[in-house]
């Protein structure tokens, strides 16, 4: 059900952004950092201007119409709505203090089987809402996916941040049945060919089946501060990296846009804002262009710089949400996280999923269904037993009617002298939730090898 669609690009400013990014890749190219990857371009034919690889405009144009005429897997839509925290948060917030603490492993591991308990309970997607501080910092992704794969059903991240790490992905996710394929690569913004993510990919390619690249720059900050030219750069900057990537491995490459607003005032990525999310719907616009199928936002991040779980948090996640939502969103990335990305508070976690259920019974609509009953009989007892009480109501009322766990819909006198507010019924529940004991358990075998590749990784190791 889709109610709103905010403007977007039209088919010239498409064209435009095309055209742009085949200039700025034949004028001003991708600067490639690694010595050794430049003399292997070179000998491939790529044609450079010092250190900047300069791809010839027809190239750029018969890889983005080459890219439309590719079956698309599509963005895929669940029946309902779901979400899922940030696994990169580096602290979290206690629910029973209120103090905002560094993730140890202990506490991580207790903050994921809790987010699989929530899965259980609510529907939404687990995972690991962090990574440990007294970790090495190269070990933080093959921590995040060894606590996903020990305590959740499944959403195990394969997104290692270093080579060190990565090894020990591999390993894992074979254990656990899902071996990792595809990689993604992240250029440096702007046109900047090089980094962790490259490394790991040069390094496993031969374990690989594709790579998809994207980047991450700021209108204003990194780009332009207008947005034809901003696309095109950063369409120019991904497909310029899939590339050379291509080249250099023989693997496919996809590649993908997105342009992340930028806030003058505060100096940060504006997330949690109007402007955020109109930006991601533009972002899915461009994407389905250059993947020639329609578009939809599929997914709306519920992002907010708050540090606290509370008033900001749940307005501008809810507004980003709603509106996501109406568009035609059904992912919501970012559940349970504050301060952009650097805070996992389980107290925020259950109002997210209180908006995401608040929203999706609005995109439900009202049932209209035709009366089978005989209607004089049906009014006639309704009017002898009372309707509240009637088999009808009794069996329906749940389709009707939303019942909120946390937003009270009771007067004043029936709520008594100390009335609890949502803050507190969620910090409450979030207590509760804790203490208990997820359905999922892995089995005996699989967390015995995963465990014993992730003791190896600490012990520093090569695995």
């Amino acid at each position: 059900m889709e109610l709103y669609r905010p403007n977007g690009l039209t088919a010239k400013d498409l064209c435009d952004i095309e055209t742009g990014a085949a200039e700025i890749l034949e004028n001003i190219g991708i600067q490639v950092t690694n010595p050794e990857w430049l003399e292997r371009l070179k000998e491939t034919g790529v044609r450079f201007d010092n250190d900047r690889a300069l791809v010839d405009e027809s190239v750029t144009i018969r890889i983005l119409e080459e890219r439309k005429r590719l079956p698309s897997t599509g963005t895929g839509h669940t029946t309902g709505y779901t979400g899922e925290p940030s696994s990169y948060s580096s602290h979290y917030e206690c629910p029973i203090t209120g103090e905002v603490l560094l993730f140890t492993s202990d506490i991580l591991s207790d903050m994921t089987r809790f987010m699989q308990v929530v899965s259980e309970e609510y529907g939404i997607s687990p995972g690991v809402p962090g990574y440990p501080a007294d970790i090495p910092v190269e070990l933080e992704s093959a921590a995040r996916y060894y606590y996903a794969a020990l305590h959740c059903e499944t959403d195990w991240p394969k997104d290692p941040t270093s080579v060190r790490a990565a090894g020990g992905i591999f390993r894992m996710a074979e254990i656990m049945g899902e071996p990792m394929r595809e990689m993604s690569a992240y250029m440096a913004s702007p046109l900047r060919f090089g980094g962790e993510s490259f490394d790991i990919i040069f390094a496993y390619h031969k374990r690989l089946k594709s790579i998809t690249v994207t980047s991450m720059p700021s209108l204003g900050a990194t780009t332009p501060l207008s947005l034809i030219p901003a696309y095109a750069l950063t369409l120019a900057e991904v497909v310029g990296g899939a590339y050379l990537l291509n080249l250099l491995t023989g693997l496919p490459a996809d590649f993908a846009v997105r342009l992340l607003p930028f806030d003058f005032y505060d100096l940060n990525i504006s997330f949690g804002t109007p402007e955020n999310t109109l930006l991601e719907w533009l972002n899915a616009q461009i994407n389905a262009h250059l993947h020639g199928i329609d578009w939809t936002p599929a997914f709306i991040g519920m992002y907010s710089w708050a540090s606290r779980a509370g008033v900001q948090a749940t307005a501008e996640k809810g507004l980003s949400m709603i509106s996501g939502m109406l568009a035609g969103s059904r992912s919501f990335p970012g559940m349970g996280t504050l301060s952009l990305d650097e805070v996992f508070s389980p107290v925020q976690l259950l109002l997210d999923i209180e908006l995401l259920k608040t929203g999706e019974r609005l995109m439900k609509g009202m049932p209209v269904e035709r009366q089978e009953e005989d209607l004089t009989e049906l009014i006639r007892d309704g009017m002898r037993t009372g309707f509240i009480t009637h088999d009808h109501t009794l069996e329906n009322h749940k389709e009707y009617i939303r019942n909120s766990r946390l937003f009270t819909r009771k007067t004043l006198s029936a709520q008594g002298n100390n009335p609890p507010n949502a803050l507190e019924n969620a910090r409450a529940q979030a207590i509760a939730l804790m203490k208990k004991l997820p359905g999922y358990q892995l089995d005996k075998v699989r967390k015995k090898e995963i465990t014993a590749i992730y003791q190896r990784l600490l012990a520093g190791e090569i695995v």
